[in-house]
């Protein structure tokens, strides 16, 4: 089923000018919210929630190359079946996760 989620991706700053062009994103994982308890946020905000969900599931969250402060979200729309069973659900706090990239 096509599912509206977020999509978080690390975008790594080149070590070097020599380096040109910043590395290609790195998957993180997609955060789909499901429930109301995100319909407070702002949708201009709803991809800062999808970090901050994504934060407290991730391996990567404190990795220097991959970490969070290199994390940004974008919404898209996706197959769910196409990602497998979600890594973490919680259906009360209303949210899926999925870990694109494992360390």
């Amino acid at each position: 089923m096509i599912i509206q989620a977020y999509r978080v991706e690390s975008h790594r700053i080149p070590l070097l000018e020599a380096e040109g062009l910043p590395p290609a994103p790195v998957p993180v994982g997609v955060v789909q919210f499901t429930g109301r308890s995100f319909e407070w946020v702002n949708n201009s905000k709803q991809d800062e929630a999808a970090v901050n969900v994504l934060m407290y599931r991730s391996p990567l969250v404190n990795n220097p190359a991959l970490g969070h402060l290199t994390w940004r979200a974008k919404p898209m729309n996706l197959d769910d079946e196409s990602l497998g069973p979600p890594v973490f659900a919680h259906a009360e706090k209303g949210y899926r996760v999925w870990l694109l990239t494992i360390p």
